[in-house]
């Protein structure tokens, strides 16, 4: 009797097991399309493509204007660490990437790739034709509105902050520059005195062409 009732326990188990596998009813709702989403990655999300199929082209005069009236129009903007979006916040590399995104530039070089998303860093690093630092008022007056001023707030050999210039008063030792800073909490047009004593870094701006069209720019 013992050996019957075991029998028929391991009968049950077995069908029970047996009914966990059995393909799933075709009626019963399928997963959406958005959980069978893969989750992307940051390259995956922010590489556009490979920057062998672009060059560098320092901005023109008119080009610069056009980016500083880009920027004027998000003045008051609150400033937010890692904000791209006027709506959300900007920062001071997000404000750059916002007005030429609004341009119709195509984002940034970063490594060897062309990108979205970039730092301040990357920005001079990749993005930027390096001039000098800013060693004298001679050096000083000869940059040009639409420059764009580096700086590495930490002196840890990274760039941190980006701005763009607008002027320099030789009388005061001050800079005038736009960008999205914690001083001010906003995107606004700002003074910033005794700059000879912060050690800036000055780069042209440039932006991405197809190779092949307008002059390269080597870094």
């Amino acid at each position: 009797m013992r050996t019957v009732f075991l029998f028929l326990t391991l009968l049950l188990t077995l069908s029970g097991c047996y009914r966990n596998i059995q393909p799933a009813d075709p009626s019963s709702p399928k997963p959406s399309e958005e959980t069978q989403k893969p989750i992307l990655s940051w390259a995956e999300r922010n590489v556009y493509g490979r920057f062998d199929d672009y060059e560098l082209r320092e901005l023109t005069h008119e080009e610069k204007m056009s980016l500083i009236e880009q920027i004027k129009a998000a003045e008051g903007v609150r400033y937010v660490w890692g904000g791209e979006n006027p709506d959300t916040g900007l920062d001071c590399s997000g404000l750059i990437i916002w007005a030429y995104g609004s341009l119709g530039y195509k984002g940034f070089r970063k490594d060897e790739n062309v990108v979205h998303d970039v730092t301040a860093h990357d920005m001079f690093t990749y993005s930027a034709t390096s001039l000098s630092a800013m060693a004298d008022t001679r050096e000083l007056l000869s940059y040009e509105t639409g420059d764009f001023l580096f700086f590495d707030m930490n002196s840890d050999g990274r760039i941190d902050h980006v701005a763009v210039f607008i002027s320099f008063d030789e009388t005061t030792d001050t800079v005038s520059v736009w960008d999205a800073s914690t001083n001010t909490k906003m995107v606004a047009l700002r003074e910033i005195k005794n700059i000879l004593t912060k050690n800036p870094l000055i780069g042209r701006p440039t932006k991405l062409v197809p190779r092949g069209e307008g002059s390269l720019t080597s870094r």
